[in-house]
């Protein structure tokens, strides 16, 4: 192993994945366990969902503000199932270079993507469902511009519309985790 002269290793340090082409990447700054709090309001809440009958559908995603930044979980199911797996805590995203600044275990996807533009949007809502259903019909666009002008169009409409359904896709936004649990409730119950 490559030392400098202080006696460290050149792999101590960043790790990154940044991206090739239009692939989101990531680079850890850090790499510590989720809020323990929000995990057991978490699972605190799913839990109840379930007894009540509420099925989450399958793939669905969460994103709840923090100090740093925001919590991302891509599989929302998963995620209670195994925090330290599926969670990433987002502290920044650079879109022209489309790379998270980010610690956790988890990944990012599109749909993250779209809650970093939301929350920069929202200021005044602290957590974004996105239930299942592909945001990108036809297909992904590429190029920064694209992108950026698709997620804003996405923005303007649930701007106007919140949650917003537009065939299978299913977006929600609020101020609270209880308030949001109590949308899902509604929405999902039987």
């Amino acid at each position: 192993m490559d030392q400098d002269k202080n006696g460290m290793d050149a792999s101590s340090g960043l790790s990154g994945d940044t991206p090739l082409g239009s692939r989101i990447g990531g680079v850890k700054v850090a790499v510590r366990p989720p809020d323990p709090i929000l995990m057991e309001r978490l699972s605190k809440n799913l839990r109840d969902l379930a007894s009540k009958g509420v099925k989450v559908p399958d793939g669905s995603s969460l994103a709840v503000r923090s100090i740093d930044g925001f919590y991302y979980f891509r599989d929302l199911m998963a995620s209670s199932r195994d925090p330290a797996s599926g969670v990433v805590s987002i502290v920044n995203y650079d879109p022209v270079r489309r790379t998270f600044i980010l610690s956790g275990n988890g990944e990012v996807d599109e749909r993250c993507e779209l809650f970093w533009f939301a929350f920069e949007a929202f200021r005044e809502d602290h957590v974004l469902f996105h239930s299942s259903g592909d945001l990108y019909p036809d297909s992904r666009p590429e190029l920064l511009e694209e992108r950026i002008s698709f997620n804003i169009g996405i923005l303007q409409k649930w701007k106007e519309q919140n949650p917003l359904k537009e065939g299978t896709v299913f977006l929600s936004r609020g101020r609270t985790l209880h308030s949001m649990f109590t949308m899902i409730a509604s929405e999902y119950g039987t």
